[in-house]
C-alpha cells in the first residue's frame, strides 16, 4: 500500500529569486537524424514564446567525443532582438555529426548552472547510448549533477533506457520517456514552463512517489541513507509500503483514493521490474484491460505501452481506469501472436501487400542512390517474410511495380525490391499493415480482433484493402514463456535448418546445371557484388550504435553452407573425405543419382526444391517463435541453467549465447 504525506514548503530552502535559468542539451548523433530537423522547427518557434521575461535559455548540442558546443548561452527574451540569428545558429549546429557520449555535454551544463545567479534546470535529451566514454566516467560526470534540476529523456524506443534511467538517479533527477516527437513536444513545453525549486530534505527509509506537473518521479534511498530530497514545491508525496491493499468489497470505484494508489503502485513495479509486486496489484484491483496488456508485456514497447495506460488511469480514471470493465477472476488468454499472423498472411496466396499505404519508420539512415523510381501504388504486392538469424527482427522483402522516365523522357516498366522493417529487436516498427486477403485469412483475423473498423458480423469483401493492426497484438505472448523450450529439439532444428539450407543449395546447383542457366547466375553474382561494395563503411567515419540482445546458434565445424561445384559433386559420388558440412548431402546426393533420363532429374529437382522451400519455412518459424521468447521474453531452455551453453546432438555440437551486439545506426 501507499503512505500519502501532505509536505509544507521549508522556507529556508526556498529560492530567493523568481529567475529562471534553463539549460536545453540536445543529442545531434547520426540517430538523430530524421527527429533533428522536427527539433529544429519546435525551438525556432517555440523560444521567444516559452522563455519567460526575466528568465533565461542556454542551448547545448553533442554527438561522440569532442563533439559538443554551446549553440548560445544565457539568453533572454528581453535579449531575442534579431532571432534570425538565433534561427541561422540553429539550423548550422543542429545537425547530424557522429557517435554518442554524455561526459563532456553535462560536464557543460554543469559549469553553465553554476556561471550564472538564476536558478539553473538542465533538460537532456537522447535517442542512445554512452558510446564513447567509460560507463564509471559517465556515472561519475551525472553524480557530480546532483542538487542541479536535471529532466533526462530517454527518446524513441533504441535509446539506452536502462542507462538513461540510472543516470537520471545518480544526478537526483527526473527521468522521461517519450515514444514519438509528439510526445517530446508536449514535454518540452511542460518544462520549458515548469516551477523550479531547491530540493529540501524528507526523511524516511521507504521509496517515494511523487508527481512533478505531470511527471510521475521515483526516489529510492541511497548509500544507506534516511533520506531523500524532493523539490521544495512538491507538496504530497507517497511513500511505498509493502503491506496488502484492503478492499471492503468486489466492487471497484475508477475515482476512489484507495483505487488510485494501486495504480500508483502498479507504476512502481513497472519501474523497479517487481514482477510479484505488479502481479498482486493486478489481482487485487480486476482491470480487465491492465490484465490484458500485462498479460503480454515483454518487451520495451510493451512495457511503454502498459506505463502510459496506468498513468492515463491515474490523471484521467474517468476515460481510462477499467477501460474493459472489472473482473477479479479475469485469466487472459493469448495464443495468437504477431509472428503467427504474419506467418498466416505469407502463406495466404491471396494475400498482398499495399507498402505506399504505410506511413513508413525507415530503419536505415542511408539511402541508396537510384534511378528516379515512380511506384504504382494502387498495385498490391506479395512478399516474403525476412527473419534475421540472431536478433528479433521480422521484416517484408517485396518486388513492388512501377515506372522510370530516362534521360530522353522515355517511361518504362520496372519493378523494385524493398523491404519494410516490421519487427525491429522486438519492437513494432509498423502497426498498421494494409493487405487484402482471402475469405478463410479474413475470418481468422476477424476473429482475432486485429483488422481496424471490423466487428465480429462485419461480411467479407473480395478486393477490399483491409487495415491489420498490431497495436494490441503481443509480439510474446504467455504461452510462448510458458510452454518449455527443450535444448536438444531446438539445437536439432537449427541442424535440420542447415541440412535444409545445404539441400536447397545443392538442388538449385543441379537445376542450373541441368537447364544452363550460367548466365542468369552471373547477372545475380554481379548484382550481389554491388549491393557488397555499397554496405562497405569509410572506416574513419565515426558510426553512431544503439545496443542489442542477440542469439547467436553455431555449429561446430559448419558454420557455412558448403560451396556446390563439380568437384564436390565428385566427392559425393565417391562418399569419401567429406567434410561435416558436405556429409549432410551424401543422401541427397544418393537419390538423384538413381536417375539417368533428363525429365525425370528435373521433375525430381523440382518436387525437392518444394518440398524444401516448405520445410525451411516451416523450421524458419517455428525457431523464430522461440528465438524471439528466448530474447524478448526473458526464458532458457527448460532442460539446463543458464549457464550451460554448448549441447551435442548426435554428431553435432551447437553452442548457443545471449550477446549484447552493436547496431549502426546508418
Amino acid at each position: 500500500m501507499l503512505i500519502e504525506h501532505i509536505l509544507e514548503k521549508d522556507e529556508k530552502q526556498e529560492y530567493s529569486g523568481s529567475n529562471t535559468h534553463r539549460i536545453f542539451c540536445i543529442d545531434c548523433s547520426g540517430s538523430m537524424g530524421e527527429s533533428l530537423e522536427l527539433l529544429r522547427t519546435q525551438l525556432k518557434n517555440k523560444i521567444s514564446k516559452l522563455i519567460q521575461p526575466n528568465d533565461f535559455f542556454s542551448l547545448v548540442w553533442f554527438s561522440g567525443k569532442g563533439q559538443f558546443g554551446t549553440i548560445f548561452e544565457h539568453i533572454s527574451i528581453n535579449d531575442v532582438t534579431d532571432l534570425s540569428n538565433i534561427h541561422q545558429s540553429i539550423d548550422k549546429y543542429i545537425r547530424t555529426v557522429g557517435s554518442t557520449g554524455f561526459v563532456e555535454p553535462i560536464r557543460l551544463c554543469k559549469e553553465l548552472s553554476q556561471k550564472y545567479n538564476e536558478l539553473p534546470q538542465v533538460f537532456f535529451l537522447s535517442d542512445g547510448g554512452e558510446n564513447t566514454w567509460p560507463i564509471n566516467e559517465c556515472e561519475n560526470a551525472f553524480r557530480e549533477m546532483s542538487g542541479i534540476p536535471t529532466i533526462i529523456v530517454e527518446y524513441q524506443y533504441y535509446c539506452d533506457r536502462v542507462l538513461l534511467k540510472r543516470l537520471a538517479e545518480y544526478s537526483n533527477g527526473i527521468s522521461i520517456f517519450n515514444e514519438t516527437f509528439e510526445s517530446f513536444k508536449e514535454t518540452f513545453d511542460t518544462y520549458m514552463r515548469n516551477r523550479v525549486s531547491i530540493s529540501r530534505r524528507f526523511d524516511t527509509t521507504l521509496p517515494i512517489i511523487y508527481f512533478d506537473d505531470d511527471t510521475l518521479v521515483f526516489k529510492n534511498i541511497k548509500n544507506d541513507e534516511t533520506f531523500i530530497n524532493i523539490p521544495n514545491h512538491i507538496e504530497k508525496v507517497w511513500q511505498v509500503d509493502e503491506k496488502p491493499f484492503h478492499f471492503e468489497t468486489d466492487e471497484r470505484d475508477k475515482h476512489s483514493d484507495l483505487v488510485k494508489q494501486v495504480y500508483l503502485t502498479m507504476l512502481y513495479a513497472l519501474h523497479t521490474k517487481s514482477k510479484n509486486m505488479m502481479e498482486y496489484c493486478v489481482n487485487i484491483l480486476g482491470d480487465v484491460h491492465i490484465s490484458k496488456l500485462y498479460s503480454t508485456c515483454f518487451s520495451k514497447q510493451d512495457y511503454s505501452n502498459l506505463t502510459q495506460h496506468i498513468t492515463n488511469c491515474v490523471k484521467n480514471p474517468s476515460d481510462f481506469a477499467f477501460l474493459k470493465g472489472v473482473d477479479l477472476n479475469y485469466k487472459p488468454n493469448h495464443n495468437f501472436n504477431v509472428i503467427e499472423l504474419l506467418n498466416l498472411l505469407s502463406e495466404d496466396e491471396k494475400a498482398r501487400f499495399y507498402p505506399y499505404r504505410v506511413d513508413y519508420n525507415r530503419i536505415s539512415r542511408e539511402v541508396k542512390k537510384e534511378k528516379t523510381f515512380f511506384p504504382n501504388r494502387d498495385v498490391g504486392v506479395r512478399f516474403t517474410l525476412v527473419s534475421n538469424q540472431s536478433r528479433a527482427n521480422l521484416s517484408f522483402g517485396c518486388q513492388v511495380y512501377g515506372h522510370q522516365i530516362d534521360e530522353n523522357d522515355e517511361i518504362s516498366p520496372v519493378t523494385a525490391y524493398r523491404n519494410y522493417t516490421v519487427l525491429k529487436d522486438g519492437i513494432k516498427n509498423l502497426t498498421i499493415l494494409p493487405f487484402t486477403f482471402s475469405q478463410e485469412t479474413f475470418t481468422r483475423l476477424q476473429k482475432e480482433n486485429c483488422i481496424s473498423s471490423i466487428t465480429s458480423s462485419t461480411p467479407y469483401e473480395k478486393g477490399t484493402i483491409y487495415n491489420i493492426d498490431l497495436t494490441d497484438l503481443p509480439v510474446v505472448n504467455r504461452q510462448m514463456v510458458s510452454s518449455p523450450i527443450s535444448s536438444v529439439e531446438f539445437c536439432r532444428k537449427h541442424i535440420d535448418l542447415f541440412k535444409t539450407k545445404a539441400s536447397l543449395k545443392y538442388l538449385k546447383y543441379l537445376k542450373k546445371m541441368v537447364e544452363k542457366e550460367d548466365e542468369k547466375d552471373d547477372d545475380k553474382k554481379e548484382e550481389k557484388k554491388e549491393e557488397r561494395e555499397y554496405a562497405k563503411k569509410d572506416p574513419n567515419i565515426v558510426r553512431d550504435f544503439y545496443t542489442a540482445n542477440e542469439l547467436q546458434v553455431k555449429i561446430s565445424k559448419c558454420s557455412t553452407v558448403p560451396t556446390i561445384n563439380d568437384k564436390l559433386l565428385e566427392k559425393l559420388s565417391k562418399g569419401s573425405k567429406l567434410t561435416l558440412s558436405e556429409s549432410v548431402l551424401i543422401d541427397l546426393h544418393s537419390q538423384y543419382s538413381q536417375y539417368s533420363q533428363l525429365d525425370e532429374k528435373k521433375n525430381w529437382i523440382d518436387n525437392s526444391i518444394k518440398d524444401y522451400k516448405q520445410k525451411q519455412t516451416d523450421l524458419t518459424s517455428t525457431l523464430e517463435q522461440a528465438k524471439i521468447a528466448l530474447l524478448i521474453g526473458g526464458v532458457w531452455f527448460s532442460d539446463c541453467s543458464f549457464d550451460t551453453k554448448t549441447f551435442k546432438v548426435d554428431e553435432f555440437e551447437v553452442t548457443v549465447e545471449m550477446n549484447d551486439c552493436k547496431v549502426y545506426m546508418d
